[in-house]
């Protein structure tokens, strides 16, 4: 066994109010920069810079899903944690990974039928996932649900998937 304090191991450094102060005045107050013609920068997307294995979430994207009316997520490569408040929708996130994914709501505990997940007062709601793929290429599912009959459709890559007859 190696001993926890040698001079090749990594250490942690206490960060004294001073230098927390300096930290703090030398981020960024997220101000948006325009370009010269006068846009805002486009974000780069992660998988573009960072390698995901294959089958990692890269997205999730909401519309009309249960609290959110317009919100999209980015994972990271490694252990993603969903953390907040209570109330802030982390339950909403979890389901809607399991829906895109094809599971069933009645495995969530929180509704029977998929029209439940709807947003009140909306007709549908959407569920994306973009996932990563060999060589660099994603895979994007999309799965539509409509609180009319509890129907849903499923898109791969924006094409309604074929079934052999």
């Amino acid at each position: 066994m190696m001993p926890l304090d040698t001079e090749d191991s990594p250490r942690t450094h206490t960060l004294d109010d001073d230098e927390d102060d300096q930290l703090q005045q030398d981020l960024p107050q997220n101000k948006r920069r325009r370009t010269e013609h006068g846009m805002y920068p486009k974000q780069t997307h992660p998988m573009l810079t960072i390698r995901f294995p294959p089958g990692s979430i890269l997205r999730v994207s909401m519309k009309n899903f249960v609290t959110y009316t317009n919100a999209e997520f980015f994972a990271g490569p490694n252990m993603n944690l969903v953390i907040g408040p209570n109330g802030s929708g982390k339950s909403t996130i979890v389901c809607a990974i399991c829906l895109g994914l094809g599971y069933p709501p009645t495995v969530l505990g929180r509704a029977t039928a998929t029209g439940d997940y709807v947003q009140h007062g909306k007709d549908s709601a959407e569920v994306e996932i973009e996932l990563a793929d060999k060589d660099d290429k994603t895979l994007i599912i999309k799965r539509k649900l409509m609180r009319d009959k509890n129907v849903s459709v499923y898109y791969i890559n924006g094409l309604l998937p074929r079934y052999p007859r």
